[in-house]
């Protein structure tokens, strides 16, 4: 038996590894056991279990993050990984989510929902890791699949023709949701028609129908049906979606909004959903783990009950959208919430060399630093945000990173935080303080130099002590750095 241990919540590096060491769990004869622990658990898991392969923490082997100023070889696990288990990350092996899973580790991730995103969603939802990493594995199996049985030639065209090829400025695009465009839409439909091979825009646009289509006569309830759109004629009676030269045959969601009278804004629970299809729109490429994509070769899987098939990727489609309505409604919650704090005084604004700065106490610290940074949000430029336990994150937009001097930021916290707790460096350590990762006299602060952020605690290390310094410490600290 190989036990293979990893922090809670791990991220699609990590989950990319996973999954390559369950593919070739025959080719090295091995019976593979998988733990999620907190990196606090660790000793005690290796004087248990020392042969355990070990990934992304504990400055083990497949870790990448440095550790008292030292620097590991790669800048992602997933090299660490693939240089140790001869996989190449360049090439289409493994569908090619070892080469996505660096660059989503190193570059961070560029669309609403990619991959990388998508699974932290799944996250943020479930408190058990295993259905998360199963809902992967399941994911990765089907879609294997398909990635060895067609080139990326043929599965960008098939992408690109059931997104509708028609593309059209992002002013043409944005008009169709001016607050004073409203249809009349008499007719009342008992079944919605969509092709057999769809795009997300169609899923979207049912699930708008679904959700806001009573005078359409449309509810929840609705029977949908799948039909080879060839020489199909429809019938009295079906809404049809996706395909046709009726009213929804193109940019059907788009579409569906205005005729169900609902306004493009964010208190709109399709929000997110509607500008991840904006950005489909403008954009004339093809990723091959955005949604979008996923969801096209998902389709193409194959089963022997053809109508279960279809309702099955159906409802796995679906599965993501409520995924992202959740995190509309979180943002819209957390909006609220800071509104709230401020007004009571418990969440403050500081301009510090010209840049916006939020420091906030929250029991949802995540969601405040995204609404606090969010264009519908609050604009900040720094966040400060502390949990209701005590744990603390400082983080900055890219203009704030060039403003001031983090590296110093970073000192500064260290060392305040040792002469709180009584804790001396030696003096050859010194220049520690500044470096990125985590160092063995403060394990309390982790500096992330990829993001700039500096984090006591994070979603995959809940374990971490609260810091002992003050959200008002750390804005002196921010004033004394400026560049």
């Amino acid at each position: 038996m190989c036990l293979v241990l990893c922090h809670k919540k791990p991220h699609i590096e990590e989950l990319t590894e996973l999954y390559v060491i369950r593919e070739l769990e025959g080719e090295y004869n091995l019976t593979i056991q998988y733990k999620f622990i907190n990196e606090s658990e660790l000793p005690g898991m290796l004087k248990q279990f020392p042969n355990a392969i070990v990934l992304g923490m504990g400055d083990s082997e497949f870790d990448e993050h440095p550790r008292n100023g030292k620097k590991k070889e790669a800048e992602s696990s997933i090299e660490l990984f693939a240089k140790k288990f001869g996989v190449l990350i360049e090439t289409r092996e493994f569908g090619g989510i070892m080469h996505y899973a660096k660059i989503n580790d190193t570059k961070g991730s560029t669309i609403l929902l990619e991959l990388g995103n998508i699974v932290k969603e799944f996250f943020k939802n479930s408190e058990v890791d295993k259905v998360t990493v199963n809902w992967f594995f399941d994911y990765m199996d089907k879609d294997l699949q398909i990635l060895r049985s067609y080139t990326e030639d043929e599965l960008k065209s098939l992408y690109l023709t059931s997104e509708n090829s028609l593309r059209i400025s992002a002013r043409e695009y944005d008009a169709q949701f001016r607050a004073d465009v409203k249809r009349e839409h008499k007719n009342r439909y008992d079944s919605i028609v969509i092709p057999t091979l769809h795009s997300f825009n169609t899923l979207v646009a049912v699930r708008i129908a679904k959700a806001y289509g009573k005078d359409l006569g449309i509810s929840k309830n609705t029977k949908i049906k799948f039909i080879d759109t060839k020489n199909y004629r429809v019938r009295k009676g079906e809404l049809a979606i996706g395909f046709g030269n009726g009213e929804f045959s193109t940019f059907p969601a788009e579409k569906m909004l205005q005729v169900c009278n609902i306004k493009h804004d964010f208190y709109n629970k399709f929000y997110v959903l509607m500008e991840y299809l904006r950005s489909v729109n403008l954009r004339n490429g093809y990723h091959q783990y955005e949604f979008a994509s996923m969801y096209i070769r998902r389709q193409l899987q194959t089963n022997e009950n053809l109508f279960l098939g279809l309702w099955d990727t159906y409802k796995w489609g679906s599965r993501i959208i409520d995924l992202y309505i959740k995190k509309q409604q979180h943002f819209i919650a957390a909006k609220n919430e800071l509104g709230k704090l401020l007004k009571e005084k418990k969440a403050y604004f500081a301009k510090v060399n010209g840049m916006k700065v939020l420091t906030v106490h929250s029991y949802n610290e995540v969601e405040m630093v995204n609404t606090a940074f969010a264009k519908n949000g609050f604009q900040c430029d720094v966040v400060i945000a502390k949990n209701l336990r005590g744990n603390m994150v400082i983080l900055f937009k890219d203009e704030a990173k060039r403003r001031f001097n983090v590296p110093g930021i970073v000192k500064s916290i260290r060392k305040a935080e040792m002469l709180k707790r009584g804790i001396s460096i030696q003096d050859d350590r010194y220049w520690l303080l500044y470096s990125e990762g985590i160092l063995d006299e403060v394990p309390w602060w982790f500096y992330d130099k990829k993001t700039g952020g500096i984090f006591n605690g994070s979603r995959t290390r809940t374990d971490i002590e609260p810091t002992v310094i003050s959200v008002n410490k750390v804005l002196g600290i921010l004033k004394l750095n400026k560049k």
